[in-house]
């Protein structure tokens, strides 16, 4: 929940309350967007929360009157700025989410339904399926997590992963086809791989197929699930399969 209360000292008639209102709320939007904080409904960046609230005080006895509340106006841009640097002070406070939290892999990824238990399960999907007849020991969770943790805050691969999560939100929302996000995904998934020098790899068992009559949500979720493979690869230490 994010409650705002915002006071202006200086007379705004009803029409330009309003529209303070809107430039607020279009404040708060931006601190989420800007935050890349996933929404809990959707797949998408979030814009709020169902129970957010706004209250906006103004001084009908001032002698300034102000008419203009849009983003081009003066009240506009502090109205903006202060509400923008106010929300993510407030959710930092609340919640620790700031810059430097949403630095992770699996932070960037989240919102597509990828998490640690996710990636483990492929591990052992792997690890039950190729590696187990070549009698590699498997790890054990502790010890995987332990290694996803280490490779999570990675720079190169938050930077990537930023790449391969926006290619999935313009599929989303219809900016690119589904063989140009399938395209774009491959091309991500490999730099990842020779980031972490694994030549040989499960990838190329499993590769991102496209057929015209798949839906955007089976490609969406052909894509997050080759990205859970990799990573279970990585955080294996699987280098060769």
């Amino acid at each position: 929940t994010i409650n705002i209360i915002l006071v202006i000292d200086g007379n705004l008639p009803p029409e330009t309350m309003t529209r303070a209102l809107v430039t607020c709320t279009e404040a708060k939007t931006a601190a989420l967007q800007e935050l890349m904080a996933g929404s809990n409904y959707s797949r998408g960046i979030a814009t709020g929360s169902g129970t957010d609230g706004t209250i906006i005080v103004c001084n009908s006895k001032s002698k300034i009157k102000l008419t203009n509340a849009g983003k081009h106006s003066k009240l506009g841009e502090l109205i903006g700025v202060a509400v923008k640097k106010a929300v993510k002070e407030a959710l930092f406070l609340q919640t620790g989410l700031c810059a430097e939290s949403q630095h992770s892999m699996l932070k960037r990824v989240k919102r597509f339904g990828i998490d640690e238990n996710k990636i483990w399960n492929k591990y052992e999907e792997i690890y039950c399926g190729y590696l187990s007849e070549e009698n590699k020991e498997q790890l054990a969770k502790p010890e995987f997590i332990h290694n996803l943790h280490i490779i999570d805050r990675r720079e190169d691969l938050v930077i990537l992963t930023s790449l391969y999560v926006h290619i999935m939100d313009q599929l989303d929302w219809g900016l690119l086809s589904s063989s140009e996000a399938i395209n774009g995904a491959n091309e991500i998934l490999n730099r990842i791989l020779e980031k972490f020098n694994i030549e040989n790899s499960l990838i190329k068992i499993f590769k991102l197929d496209y057929s015209k009559d798949k839906s955007v949500e089976e490609v969406v979720e052909i894509i997050v699930d080759r990205f859970i493979l990799i990573m279970a690869q990585i955080s294996g230490g699987i280098k060769n399969v």
